[in-house]
């Protein structure tokens, strides 16, 4: 994810790792003025998610 309004990729932003295969990855992102969050879900193999 971004929180600068640029378009997050695997090069760009914060990468969230999910602990393991079977469990997805989360975040929790504190916000205290009014941001721009943008976030992207990449899987080798898989296409990207949309923003």
């Amino acid at each position: 994810y971004t929180t600068d309004g640029t378009l997050p990729t695997v090069r760009n932003g914060t990468v969230v790792a999910a602990p393991d295969e079977s469990t997805p990855p989360a975040a929790t992102v504190l916000i205290n003025n009014t941001t721009c969050l943008r976030a992207m879900g990449i899987k080798d193999g898989f296409e990207s998610t949309n923003v």
